[in-house]
């Protein structure tokens, strides 16, 4: 099951791309996080990982466009927008992305970090 829909995509940046490119767009961004969760033992779930899945899903979608040399519609992120460099915003987001990923890993990390010990005693 995907982190966002492709509705949630459409709703965000407007794309009048077929469902079944976003959806391909999205799958790439759903592995990505997949992966980078994987280390640390943890599956992606609730809202970080929707909100990584929307940046990355993002960038893939400026990236697609860049590729195909479809003209996307502007972007803002911080002072630049996607129409100045959309290698800056591509980058911007992806860095965006794995920033919320980062805080939610710490926080299942510090919430699951509970050791437990067994100590064997001989009996006299």
């Amino acid at each position: 099951m995907s982190y966002c829909t492709t509705t949630d995509l459409v709703n965000l940046t407007g794309s009048s791309l077929s469902s079944t490119i976003l959806q391909a767009i999205i799958d790439d961004a759903d592995r990505e996080i997949n992966a980078y969760l994987a280390p640390h033992g943890l599956s992606g779930s609730g809202d970080a990982c929707k909100t990584a899945s929307l940046k990355l899903s993002r960038a893939g979608l400026m990236q697609y466009h860049r590729l195909s040399g479809i003209q996307p519609k502007s972007v803002s992120i911080g002072d630049t927008t996607s129409q100045d460099d959309p290698d800056v915003a591509i980058a911007a987001l992806r860095k965006e992305a794995f920033q919320v990923l980062d805080l939610w890993i710490s926080t299942q990390l510090s919430v699951n970090t509970y050791s437990q010990r067994v100590r064997r005693v001989r009996g006299c």
